[in-house]
């Protein structure tokens, strides 16, 4: 009995995978906002115990909290998280002759 193979990236019609260039236009402007992730969100603790001094400060906590959620929710609560995972993982599989 022959063993069925896995098809690659490659070899699914485009109008079979999602369409994520509304999302990112390449693989680079996500690792970008990733970057900005990892630096701005310690900032985060500069916050704490502070958010009740005035409304100006609670103000500027949810305005970075807003900041934040824009640039957090398109990467890890859609698909374009698993593409990057995904297309990164089919990519090497690729690469190294594993298709």
């Amino acid at each position: 009995m022959e063993e069925e193979k896995i098809p690659t990236r490659a070899d699914i019609p485009d109008s079979d995978k999602w369409d994520l260039t509304h999302l990112f236009s390449d693989v680079g402007k996500w690792n970008e906002d990733v970057e900005w992730i990892t630096r701005t969100y310690p900032r985060i603790t500069e916050w704490k115990g502070r958010v009740a001094e005035s409304p100006q400060t609670l103000a500027k906590v949810l305005e970075f909290e807003k900041e934040l959620d824009l640039k957090i929710e398109p990467r890890v609560c859609s698909p374009s998280f698993a593409w990057k995972r995904i297309g990164t993982y089919s990519e090497r599989r690729s690469d190294s002759g594993l298709e």
